[in-house]
């Protein structure tokens, strides 16, 4: 049986770059506990964490999923992935809600948030609001859609999201995180060790 990976599945729905792919996969993978707790807000065909179960690692991550539409979507690419991931999307927690009002009930510390969801100022905001009190000592947060200038997004016409990068520099420019990495259209910090 073929099955699909991600870069097949990024060719026929562009939505994460190649080195975003792969910081997931060969990086974050790595960076993050076995048993980390994982929340992506906002879905679309779920790329980034897809990539980040096509390791090579064999995790037990605790992965939750929030968005308003498109959880379907990605639990129906993980569906036709190898079969260890195929697998994995049954452990997986999809949520078809507000982020933010899951976030404000939420009581489990999170290891790696992936912020995705609405990209306007004021969904950041709210997102963040939620979430980042949430993020556990050493915890990481991966902004996607933080910055379009530049990349291949960019050069084709994608729709661009200049809230994001002055609003996530402000709250994260602070002592208690550190950029530690930023490729195609996203930055993800680090929370410092007290």
């Amino acid at each position: 049986m073929n099955y699909l990976t991600p870069e097949e599945l990024n060719s026929k729905c562009p939505y994460i770059t190649q080195d975003e792919l792969d910081y997931m996969r060969e990086e974050m993978s790595r960076l993050i506990e076995p048993d980390a707790s994982v929340v992506m807000i906002g879905s679309g065909p779920g790329m980034l964490t897809f990539a980040l179960m096509d390791s090579e690692v064999s995790p037990d991550w605790n992965i939750t999923i929030i968005d308003l539409r498109s959880t379907q979507w990605a639990y129906e690419h993980y569906k036709q992935s190898k079969p260890f991931i195929a697998e994995y999307a049954e452990r997986i927690n999809y949520i078809t809600d507000d982020s933010y009002a899951v976030g404000i009930e939420w009581e489990d510390p999170v290891d790696l948030l992936i912020i995705d969801g609405d990209h306007t100022e004021e969904g950041v905001k709210r997102d963040m609001k939620a979430w980042l009190p949430l993020v556990g000592e050493n915890g990481i947060v991966f902004y996607h859609d933080y910055l379009f200038e530049g990349t291949r997004w960019d050069k084709l016409g994608r729709e661009e999201y200049p809230e994001v990068q002055p609003f996530v520099d402000e709250v994260m420019t602070t002592d208690k995180w550190e950029p530690i990495w930023r490729g195609g259209c996203s930055k993800v910090f680090r929370m410092k060790e007290i």
